[in-house]
């Protein structure tokens, strides 16, 4: 007999300011920004999905960061002026 463990998978709440309007999403940890935001039906700039292009970045205002171990595209530069990739 076997046992069946859960795994909680923890939650963040993610406010999205784009053209005018704040969007308010729930994002999974395993979850990239970008892709709540579509499941959502909210159409962010993106173009190669794979963390090099940039034409996701956004700044992140107020608290908060955003784990970005497979991104590639944002400089130190723009990280350091806080940025991240969604």
């Amino acid at each position: 007999m076997s046992k069946t463990q859960t795994v909680e998978i923890k939650t963040h709440t993610v406010e999205i300011q784009y053209q005018g309007t704040t969007h308010t999403l729930e994002v999974s940890e395993d979850q990239k920004i970008l892709e709540a935001a579509h499941t959502a039906g909210i159409e962010l700039p993106s173009s190669c999905h794979a963390g090099v292009c940039t034409t996701c970045a956004a700044q992140i205002v107020g608290e908060g960061t955003v784990e970005q171990s497979d991104g590639m595209g944002v400089s130190p530069e723009l990280q350091a002026e806080g940025y991240a990739l969604l």
